[in-house]
Parts: structure tokens; C-alpha cells; sequence
């Protein structure tokens, strides 16, 4: 992410749903590392 991040404009992330509450819980954890700054170079 941090790598397309300095080459793109905007960059999605998809989280696979396909097991239990997985993808929840993986995009809350992605929230709390963007909002701690942890995405930057």
C-alpha cells in the first residue's frame, strides 16, 4: 500500500469476506494503522 500510495491518487483495499467476521476485523485493524500514521513512508 505505502509503495502505490506515493504512485497513485487514491488506492482501495478489498477485504475478503468469505470467513466469519474476518473482514471486519481486518479493516478495523487497517483503520486504527491509517489513523496512527502508520501507512506513511
Amino acid at each position: 500500500m505505502r509503495e502505490l500510495a506515493g504512485q497513485a491518487e487514491r488506492v482501495h483495499v478489498v477485504f475478503n469476506n468469505c470467513c466469519g467476521g474476518a473482514s471486519v476485523r481486518a479493516a478495523e485493524q487497517m483503520d486504527r494503522l491509517l489513523r496512527a500514521g502508520h501507512w506513511r513512508a
